[in-house]
């Protein structure tokens, strides 16, 4: 394809690009570091039953260690030090290095944090405070942002209660069922402003009721193609055959929680019956941009809501979505493809299997601003270029994107009468979200 824009990056200082290396990801390096201070001695307890003295030295050393990795990461990254190799033993080291070299040959020198793209430094922060932990012998599986994702249910309690009940509750009728499907479009789509890698770990919870400011906030709504999303929903309804639904997920805490809201009313309304519909959830494989959501966040979260007894429609959601995923209705699917520092039109190339696997799918829901800035690559395209263009190729079925816009890339408008009047930091706020669909 010719005419390809060239990634945002943040050696440009008016972007927000600039803003997250500058500011957002040293802040977040810090609230990990200040997690495994606090934490790391419970950790070993809880994980390393019965270490020895000797032993127990030297999980302190490698606590120093990963101290010491955490600030000098912060350094290199704040004093734009080039970025190096990865060390560790895990599978994708080898793809990483090779993304490394290309930048090296691109750039003729050594690539540092400014001088690549956004995406892949972003991406490389979170992969090598993860090779923090993989090198080590006592901490292979600490998760610097664990306190974090469950405070941001836990934070949310009220909006998941009232969200919980109104689910549980709800009584569609034929005239109604196309609206209350938008709704709970909706809902998981606004659900992703609970996000913590924007707020660089501040408190995001949702602490007001998710449904009664939908109305309002429709107009915010920049490209809003729900009406088309009912419609494939409709037809997967009627389907002789078995639909699936994939959903790529993003954040963990509230956002997942709209998450399995929407594919229950999908079931519990009918239009795809938990017993004619099998749904897969895509999960990250390591912690990634805060909050995402990792298999055991996922897990968690249901076993939360079990043991909610301040509210038994929680308690009763979150017993049929563990039977949903004991018998095999829903699925967990893990997939190291989302933590590498590629976008979604070289998946066909890097990782054929998964792309196959979600070609198998009737549609694709891929949550968020990091799915999306991986689906139009992270260019620096025109706000009017269409979705599809932008997607460089990448489609393997229907595919569907819910997004609270929290970076500088947009595509798919018609003119620019639909972004002038908005405020300057309208693609930065998340208070303006996109529904764009692309049919197979």
């Amino acid at each position: 394809m010719s005419n390809i824009p060239d990634p945002i990056a943040p050696i440009d200082k008016s972007c927000f690009a600039f803003l997250t290396i500058t500011e957002r990801l040293p802040e977040i390096l810090v609230k990990a570091l200040d997690y495994f201070v606090r934490s790391y001695r419970d950790f070993l307890v809880s994980h390393h039953v019965n270490l020895s003295d000797s032993a127990k030295v030297d999980a302190e050393e490698e606590a120093k260690s990963i101290l010491g990795s955490f600030s000098k990461l912060r350094y290199e990254m704040m004093t734009d030090k080039p970025l190096a190799y990865l060390t560790d033993n895990s599978s994708d080291v080898t793809i990483w290095n090779k993304c490394f070299d290309s930048w090296t040959e691109k750039l003729s020198a050594c690539p540092t944090y400014y001088s690549v793209s956004w995406l892949y430094a972003e991406c490389y922060m979170y992969r090598r405070i993860h090779e923090s932990f993989v090198k080590s012998k006592y901490f292979t599986s600490f998760d610097p942002f664990y306190e974090q994702k469950r405070n941001a249910l836990k934070q949310s309690m009220s909006a998941t209660i009232t969200l919980g009940e109104y689910v549980t509750q709800l009584k569609t009728s034929p005239d109604s069922l196309k609206d209350e499907t938008i709704k709970m479009i909706e809902v998981s789509l606004w659900g992703n402003k609970c996000d913590l890698s924007l707020t660089a770990g501040k408190d995001c919870s949702q602490t007001s009721s998710p449904l009664d400011d939908l109305l309002k906030l429709r107009s915010n709504i920049l490209i809003n193609d729900s009406d088309k999303l009912w419609q494939i929903i409709q037809s997967l309804s009627s389907s002789s055959n078995k639909p699936i639904l994939d959903i790529i997920l993003d954040n963990s805490g509230f956002e997942l929680f709209t998450d399995l809201c929407l594919v229950e009313f999908l079931h519990s309304s009918g239009l795809l019956p938990a017993d004619k519909c099998s749904v897969r959830w895509y999960v990250k494989t390591i912690p990634w941009f805060v909050s995402d959501a990792l298999k055991y966040d996922f897990e968690w979260t249901i076993d939360y809501l079990i043991q909610c007894s301040q509210s038994p429609s929680l308690q009763s959601l979150g017993k049929k979505w563990k039977e949903y995923l004991s018998s095999g209705t829903w699925s967990i699917v893990e997939d190291s493809f989302w933590t590498l520092p590629y976008d979604l039109s070289s998946m066909s190339n890097v990782s054929p299997k998964l792309y196959s696997q979600l070609s198998q799918a009737d549609l694709l829901i891929f949550k968020g601003d990091l799915n999306y800035r991986k689906l139009v690559g992270d260019l620096a395209w025109e706000n009017t270029t269409p979705f599809e263009t932008a997607l460089r190729g990448f489609h393997p079925t229907n595919l569907c994107t819910l997004r609270s816009i929290k970076a500088e890339v947009c595509v798919g408008f018609k003119d620019k009468s639909q972004w002038a009047s908005l405020p300057d930091n309208w693609m930065r706020s998340s208070d303006y979200a996109v529904i764009q669909l692309l049919p197979k």
